[in-house]
C-alpha cells in the first residue's frame, strides 16, 4: 500500500503578500514518495478584471476598466459636480466625481466586491541529462532509472517531456539542479511560457474567503 503524502510548506516563490499580488508556494512531501508540488495563484480577479487594474482614487477610472462604456457626462455649474451614465452589460450606471471609493461603486452597481482566484497546482520533476548514441536527452528519474536497468520498453527518445517544446538546453539549467527550489522556478518560467492550464487544467477557482479556508488545509504553515 502506497503512504499518503504528508505535504509541508518550504517556500513562497511568488510575491510577499500573496493574497493581493500572487503567490506560488513549493510543496515538498515529507514522506520522499511524491515529487514536490507547486500551488500557484496569480494576481485576483474582480468581475474578470485583475484588482489592481481596479485600484483608483478615481471612480470613472474604475469604471473605464469595467469595460463600461460611456453614454453621457452631465455638468453641473452650480456645484461643480460631473454626473456620468455609463453603459454597463445590464443597464446603466451612474458616477458621480466625488465618489471614490472603488469598492462601494462595485457593490453598488452590482458585482461582488470579493476578489476571485484561480488556483493551479502540479508537480515539480527535476531532469537528468543522460547521452545515448552520441545524442543527449533529458528525462525523469523514473525514465533514468529504466534507462540504466535497461526496462524502458520503448527507446530513450520517444520520452521526451512535452514542456521542453521550444525549450532551448540552455534554459534548463534550472530543472537539472539538485534542489526543489531551482527546480520550482525552472517549472514557473516553463508554466509562464506555456501557459498555467496546460500543467492544470482543472485549476480551483473560488473567492478570498473560501481561499483562507482552503489554505488551511493545503498549505499549513503558509504565511498569507
Amino acid at each position: 500500500m502506497t503512504n499518503q503524502p504528508v505535504w509541508k510548506v518550504i517556500h513562497n516563490l511568488g510575491d510577499a503578500t500573496p493574497l493581493e499580488y500572487g503567490g506560488a508556494f513549493l510543496l515538498v512531501d515529507e514522506t520522499g514518495v511524491y515529487a514536490p508540488e507547486l500551488i500557484v495563484w496569480d494576481e485576483p480577479t474582480m468581475n474578470g478584471v485583475p484588482i489592481s487594474n481596479l485600484y483608483s482614487t478615481d471612480a470613472e477610472d474604475v469604471a473605464a476598466r469595467m469595460g463600461w462604456e460611456l453614454y453621457n457626462r452631465i455638468d453641473s455649474y452650480g456645484s461643480g459636480e460631473t454626473i456620468f451614465l455609463y453603459r454597463k452589460p445590464d443597464g446603466i450606471a451612474r458616477i458621480e466625481t466625488d465618489c471614490a471609493d472603488w469598492e462601494e461603486l462595485l457593490e453598488r452597481e452590482g458585482v461582488d466586491p470579493e476578489p476571485q482566484y484561480t488556483v493551479y497546482r502540479f508537480s515539480v520533476e527535476r531532469l537528468y541529462r543522460v547521452e545515448d548514441e552520441d545524442r543527449i536527452y533529458f528525462i525523469t528519474k523514473t525514465i533514468k532509472e529504466g534507462f540504466e536497468n535497461g526496462t524502458l520498453p520503448h527507446p530513450i527518445s520517444t520520452y521526451k517531456e512535452w514542456y521542453l517544446k521550444g525549450i532551448e538546453p540552455t534554459d534548463l539549467s534550472g530543472l537539472l539542479e539538485d534542489s526543489p527550489i531551482q527546480n520550482a522556478l525552472a517549472t514557473l518560467n516553463l508554466a509562464n511560457y506555456h501557459g498555467f492550464h496546460e500543467f492544470d487544467s482543472y485549476p480551483l477557482k473560488m473567492g478570498k474567503r473560501e481561499l483562507i479556508r482552503w489554505a488551511r488545509q493545503a498549505l499549513p504553515g503558509a504565511d498569507l
